[in-house]
């Protein structure tokens, strides 16, 4: 099943957790680098930082392993503790700032205080208010790049990741992974899109659920909580070594074709759709 507000924690006690997301991670990478290379983007908001990562809050470690300073976002008390917990583990902790967001439509921060605004797939695990309110909040704040990324429903795998996930489907509300809302919604609420796509292309489907469930075996929980759940108990994910190692790196740079294909095919085959809004002073 995938992450919701119910299993979240569940994502902390496996460290394997995430090894399957590594190709994901390496073309997000390659976003935040461009960012980087274009402008200079000195401080990041990652807001909401729950999305699909198991691991909560921890996309923009590779940010600030490059000495940018992190801000991360979440609504829920419990989960910010477990989320600093962890960049605590993997040491990168005092290049992060972690809050508590109380109400989406309010967010503690000034105009255009942030250089890169950003999230992944976390917007259909809100409400129609909440998202409408954090998205005029987050045009409000970034001065120079909002970069949003949603699960792409027009993927021809997308039936069967609902018939397979019918759980995980009840928890999020679909309206907020549709291209077409989604484009009429961002016009109203953040202006011009400045670009459009879709990454992670690969060649196996974007189902989040396991392969041996794929092919028909016996559905089991996806993860479930260990007895002694305790903070101190938080596992260092294997990928974050991994991600560093010239092996892995060579075979996920061996795929990288697949993100050059043409758009209309991406369109129906990558797992992400994604949102880059831009200031003027941006270039």
């Amino acid at each position: 099943m995938g992450i919701t507000y119910e299993n979240w924690k569940t994502f902390f006690f496996n460290e394997k957790e995430g090894q399957g997301t590594l190709y994901d991670r390496v073309i997000l990478h390659s976003f935040f680098d461009r960012f980087i290379q274009k402008n200079k983007i000195q401080t990041v908001l990652d807001c909401p930082s729950f999305g699909m990562t198991g691991f909560s809050g921890i996309n923009s470690i590779y940010l600030a392993k490059k000495g940018i300073k992190v801000t991360i976002a979440d609504d829920n008390p419990e989960r910010i503790l477990w989320i600093k917990a962890l960049w605590e583990k993997i040491g990168v902790d005092d290049a992060a700032t972690f809050i508590q967001i109380d109400d989406w439509s309010n967010l503690p921060f000034e105009d255009k205080s942030f250089d890169l605004v950003w999230n992944l797939s976390s917007l259909w695990h809100l409400n129609e208010k909440e998202v409408t309110g954090v998205l005029e909040e987050l045009g409000r704040i970034y001065s120079q790049i909002l970069f949003m990324s949603v699960h792409n429903s027009k993927q021809i795998v997308y039936p069967l990741y609902k018939k397979f996930d019918k759980e995980f489907f009840t928890e999020v509300n679909e309206k907020f992974c549709k291209e077409d809302f989604l484009i009429d919604m961002f016009h109203k609420k953040l202006g011009e899109i400045n670009e459009m796509g879709y990454f992670v292309t690969t060649p196996w489907p974007g189902i989040i659920i396991k392969k041996e469930e794929f092919f028909g075996g016996k559905k089991t929980p996806f993860y479930e909580l260990p007895l002694d759940n305790n903070i101190d108990n938080i596992k260092m994910p294997e990928y974050i070594t991994y991600l560093q190692g010239p092996p892995v790196k060579g075979r996920i740079n061996k795929l990288m074709f697949l993100e050059r294909l043409p758009k209309f095919i991406k369109k129906y085959w990558s797992h992400l759709t994604y949102f880059i809004f831009q200031n003027k002073s941006y270039n």
